[in-house]
């Protein structure tokens, strides 16, 4: 099924990090995640029914703070950003309510959980 364009979003790149290619592309600014895909909408556009992302979708993401924990997780100062569930959740270590300290790997490693 045809996919409805995504705004601005141009030059998608799969988003590798420490060796991990993950379930997320980046253009840009912009997020895209595409693990676990499920309940998604469609609407029909001149004709066709194409398939609209939007809960996979954030912008103003600053993609040189991001790191791959697995191929459905990532991370950055403030969130996790879990593709895991059928769309993307992006989790606020604030929400948390417990102190987050993350020993990334030197050594390329894939996490699949």
């Amino acid at each position: 099924m045809p996919i409805k364009e995504i705004n601005n979003a141009k030059n998608l790149q799969f988003f590798i990090n420490n060796g991990i290619k993950t379930n997320f592309v980046t253009s840009g600014d912009t997020l895209i995640a595409f693990g676990n895909f499920g309940g998604y909408q469609s609407e029909i556009i001149d004709g066709e029914q194409k398939v609209i992302f939007e809960k996979w979708i954030k912008t103003g993401i600053d993609m040189t703070k991001l790191k791959a924990i697995n191929k459905n997780l990532l991370v950055d100062e403030a969130n996790f950003y879990d593709c895991s569930n059928g769309s993307l959740q992006i989790i606020p270590f604030k929400k948390l309510g417990l102190p987050v300290k993350l020993l990334l790997p030197t050594e390329p490693m894939q996490y699949d959980f």
